[in-house]
């Protein structure tokens, strides 16, 4: 559907990678820096809503995972390579008024609910924006 829409665009291009999965964050990171391009934008929109409990990585539960630490680590590794001028834009939703971040258990080990563990995982967004 990407590729679709952005047919035509010059200079843009597009990649699929699995936020859920570090290495695969990473392995797009090494690329992207090896080519010594510059990011003029990074849109962090990817996420996956109320699935049922799913871990992935070392443990982590899927929904923060996917929707939050895929788009940091993302961001953290294309760092230095932002033009100085680049914008990050971090999508949230109105689902972040439902759970702030449950520090005392961000992973949702003790009682898995999929619409807090969502709505977490847009705070986290914001919280990322700021």
């Amino acid at each position: 559907v990407a590729r679709e829409a952005l047919l035509g665009l010059d200079e843009v291009e597009v990649q699929a990678r699995d936020l859920a999965e570090l290495a695969s964050v990473r392995r797009f990171a090494a690329a992207f820096s090896a080519s010594r391009r510059r990011a003029d934008i990074v849109i962090n929109n990817a996420g996956v809503m109320a699935c049922p409990e799913t871990r992935v990585g070392p443990g982590w539960e899927a929904q923060f995972a996917t929707n939050h630490l895929g788009h940091y680590a993302l961001v953290s590794l294309l760092w230095p390579s932002l033009a100085d001028d680049a914008r990050v834009v971090a999508v949230s939703s109105a689902g972040h008024h439902y759970s702030a971040i449950r520090w005392d258990d961000v992973q949702f080990e003790r009682g898995y609910d999929k619409w807090l563990a969502y709505a977490q995982s847009k705070t986290a967004n914001a919280l990322f924006a700021i």
